[in-house]
């Protein structure tokens, strides 16, 4: 049997994630849960930690085999010496092969960094001890470690993984996303699409595919991603408006549009959407964004989740809350009117006398206002598609209630079957 360093590491990373993919299924699908879910959490740390190592080590050897070694002893020597005289390609071939040690987890990204000089994100780097000291207690004694703890680890690491050994190892390196097949056949994508008449939808993959590059988001085509970096999701909508695409959605409080001009982040954690054929403004507080990119030869564009959190109303609106009572949520929310010069009309008293004025002054120059709807309710938010491509998300009362992150374990399950038959 021969496996190389990158057959190794890159078959105990896809393992790896199949492991987390199914504990994330009886996490989050699963009405009674169960204990047995842990297992293929420890099986998901073993092989990822195991891939991780193996791959740092390839990237070692790759520079020069003297890299992976502990120790350059006698055992090493011998095994050179017996490479040269058996025709052997590895030292790993080697009668020798069992006496030689290579170096340890934390070693190889030492060596990698330090004398090979590549940059590890800070980010990357946390994750990764993590990642260790998990493997470390589940290897060698009982297991307690907090499930919550398990999850932010998780968060983002594989979009680390793939940007660094992308880079690292170059194209012999296969994603865990299907990002290494987008780049990889961009350019078919974008001929098909054009031989279909859909010139906008290539736009619009292309805008994506550079903004996964600039920031560092691995993701392909009929794959779905949770972003919680506000920044990323920033990023993510920018490259949609930018590629001129007319967007549409629905949102969670019953109202749709099918011009959303103006997508955007008004400060540190909060979104404005402002849709021109309602003439409104809807804002929420930013928890996530799921991305979704249906196969190319679905001809449909992709569809992206936002996700609110919860938050308290502001004091000075506190006399204007409103419910509205939907079919798996009850939505809390401020409507109002906002001016041009900034002038806010709220209370139901000043909204009558502008009115009135309205109707009993024939010579009254009404104003230009926008609709403000303000929102305080968790849950998804909103779905957004391309306009006018033929597709067709969820009712968005079906998933309203739900978290970002069963949205994408539900849909990634389902990623074979027709979108529109998903329930």
């Amino acid at each position: 049997m021969k496996i190389s360093f990158l057959e190794n590491g890159l078959d105990s990373l896809k393992k790896g994630i199949g492991k987390l993919t199914i504990y994330e299924e009886e996490l989050y699908l699963k009405k009674n849960k169960t204990d047995h879910r842990f297992f293929y959490l420890k099986d998901a740390i073993l092989n990822l930690h195991h891939g991780i190592e193996v791959l740092f080590k390839y990237i070692l050897n790759k520079e020069s085999p003297y890299l992976v070694f502990s120790n350059i002893n006698e055992h090493v020597h011998n095994g050179f010496m017996q490479m040269r005289q058996k025709g052997c390609s590895s030292i790993f071939e080697t009668e020798s092969s069992h006496k030689i040690h290579t170096v340890t987890y934390n070693e190889a990204i030492k060596r990698v960094t330090k004398v090979l000089g590549l940059e590890i994100s800070k980010e990357l780097g946390d994750k990764l001890e993590d990642l260790e000291r998990l493997r470390n207690q589940i290897t060698h004694s009982e297991i307690f470690f907090s499930e919550q703890s398990i999850h932010f680890l998780f968060n983002g690491l594989l979009d680390e993984l793939d940007v660094f050994f992308l880079k690292a190892i170059g194209e012999e390196y296969k994603t865990l996303s299907g990002y290494s097949e987008l780049r990889k056949n961009y350019s078919e994508y974008l001929e098909f699409l054009k031989k279909n008449n859909l010139e906008q939808l290539g736009r619009v993959i292309q805008n994506l595919s550079d903004s996964f590059d600039k920031h560092g988001i691995s993701m392909g085509m009929n794959d779905v991603k949770v972003l919680t970096d506000i920044n990323k999701a920033e990023a993510i909508i920018k490259a949609l408006l930018d590629s001129g695409a007319i967007l549409g959605a629905d949102f969670y409080n019953g109202h749709c549009s099918g011009h959303l001009p103006i997508i955007e982040r008004i400060d540190k954690e909060h979104f404005r959407i402002y849709a021109s054929d309602n003439d409104a403004n809807y804002i929420f507080k930013f928890k996530s964004l799921l991305v979704y990119l249906p196969e190319i030869e679905m001809k449909q564009g992709p569809v992206l989740y936002f996700e609110a959190s919860e938050e308290e109303a502001e004091e000075k609106y506190s006399d204007y809350i409103k419910y509205r009572d939907m079919t798996n949520i009850n939505v809390k929310y401020v409507e109002y009117m906002e001016f041009e010069d900034g002038k806010v009309i709220i209370s139901p008293k000043d909204i009558y006398r502008f009115y009135e004025e309205k109707e009993n002054n024939e010579y009254y120059v009404m104003p230009k206002y926008t609709d403000v709807f303000r929102f305080y309710t968790k849950g998804i938010f909103c779905f957004i598609n391309v306009q006018p491509l033929d597709i067709q998300p969820f009712d968005i009362d079906k998933i309203v209630n739900l978290d970002a992150k069963t949205l994408e374990v539900a849909l990634r399950r389902n990623l074979n079957n027709e979108y529109q038959n998903f329930h």
